[in-house]
């Protein structure tokens, strides 16, 4: 019988012997496997994509939700009576202020004696008015009676100074709130974000 004398050299990183070192992104290029990404994050999630049938305003994925969930609170029994109306309205501290507001195609009003009556005040203006109807696109997670169509109303002047922007809905610290973002008919904005002003202010003038 052969005896066999293991001798083990005691190093100063004793505590991590058994521990492999990584293989670096170039030796690992050189045997045939892709490092991975460090900034990679396999859990992050897709935005889903929006489809409209208009493009010249477009409305996030978020917004669209926004839209969603706040036509489901008011109109539970029929959320396709709720819409956004954006418009532009002059005034603020840039010259002109992005507006929005919840508007509904069966406004009620209860009269004084306990009946309701049908209401036309907030009625969208076929020949002034532009509606877009938005959705987020279905993926495989998703039932197909997961309803998210709504629609965003505005009129023609006021897409005439958001033209190529997008509705978005901003989740901040201090508040959340509908917002148009990357306008590019805006030469400047105040902080507060709800303000503008135009480019070439001569070709544009003020709103009455």
């Amino acid at each position: 019988m052969v005896n066999v004398t293991i001798t083990r050299t005691k190093t100063g990183d004793d505590n991590n012997i058994g521990t492999p070192a990584p293989a670096s992104a170039s030796l690992l290029n050189q045997i045939g496997i892709p490092a991975a990404d460090e900034n990679s994050n396999s859990n992050e999630q897709v935005e889903p994509q929006v489809q409209q049938n208009i493009d010249s305003l477009l409305i996030t994925a978020s917004a669209v939700r926004q839209i969603h969930q706040l036509a489901l609170l008011k109109r539970p029994h029929d959320p396709s009576q709720a819409y956004l109306r954006v418009y532009v309205d002059a005034g603020g501290c840039s010259g002109f202020q992005y507006k929005f507001e919840i508007g509904y195609l069966d406004i009620v009003s209860d009269g004084s004696d306990g009946s309701s009556e049908e209401m036309d005040m907030d009625m969208i203006d076929p020949e002034e008015d532009i509606v877009i109807n938005a959705s987020l696109s279905l993926n495989e997670n998703e039932k197909d009676d997961e309803d998210t169509n709504v629609k965003v109303v505005i009129d023609e002047t006021s897409l005439e100074y958001l033209k190529g922007s997008k509705v978005d809905f901003v989740r901040e610290l201090i508040k959340s709130s509908f917002a148009i973002v990357e306008n590019p008919q805006s030469e400047s904005a105040c902080g507060c974000g709800s303000s503008f002003a135009v480019k070439n202010f001569g070709a544009n003038p003020a709103l009455d």
